[in-house]
């Protein structure tokens, strides 16, 4: 709603009657919640990526770089599909019993 607010504020009609988004998650985000919801938005994509790359979890950063190219192209949280993808496969990736840094005793 916001999005076809703004189309019409520019004056392009066609887009808001045809309801185009962003099509970049983070854009998207930003535009309905605000630059907040656009900084929240980063923050929970690049902190378990840091947290991930410190942690060698090579299939977690796999799994986030796919997110974030993901994200880049289409905004993925629209729609059901997209959040459970995310919210599950992140959940079973970020909190997984075994440890993947190579700690000495």
């Amino acid at each position: 709603d916001t999005l076809a607010a703004k189309y019409r504020e520019y004056g392009l009609v066609e887009e808001a009657n045809n309801r185009l988004n962003a099509h970049n998650q983070v854009l998207h985000s930003t535009i309905t919640a605000g630059w907040i919801g656009g900084l929240l938005m980063l923050l929970v994509l690049l902190l378990p990526l840091i947290a991930a790359i410190r942690y060698r979890n090579m299939l977690l950063i796999g799994f986030l770089v796919l997110v974030l190219l993901n994200f880049g192209v289409e905004a993925m949280l629209e729609r059901q599909a997209g959040v459970i993808f995310y919210a599950f496969i992140f959940a079973l990736l970020f909190t997984q019993p075994w440890k993947t840094r190579n700690t000495k005793p």
